[in-house]
């Protein structure tokens, strides 16, 4: 089965509404409607992409990415951004507890450590 995997998103000028839906869900939710019509009925091209590496958008260790939707480079799409914010400072305290708690309890004999 040949799926049509294209995305739409709700939008209001350069402001995205909701979340993407499929097109093929949206048309079902439009009867009668067609690909073409859906621009009228205010729905503009989704174009996912990836989360950036940290190389492209470094996240500090009490930071946390965050993504929103905005126009394209094009403005005849919409995408995802990714910007990076700082940790709340109940985050922090999750955060810095999680890590203690993965933390290595037991201590380690380094006299049956072998080094190559």
């Amino acid at each position: 089965m040949n799926r049509n995997l294209t995305l739409y998103i709700q939008a209001n000028g350069d402001q995205a509404i909701n979340h993407p839906i499929l097109e093929e869900n949206l048309l079902m939710t439009h009867p009668g409607a067609s690909v073409e019509d859906l621009a009228a009925l205010g729905y503009i091209p989704f174009i996912p992409n990836r989360p950036p590496s940290n190389v492209q958008l470094p996240v500090g260790t009490f930071q946390v990415p965050v993504k929103s939707y905005g126009l394209g480079p094009s403005g005849k799409n919409f995408q995802q951004k990714w910007t990076v914010r700082d940790m709340t400072e109940a985050e922090k305290a999750e955060f810095i507890a999680s890590t203690n708690a993965n933390a290595v309890s037991t201590p380690v004999d380094l006299s049956k450590v072998t080094f190559a």
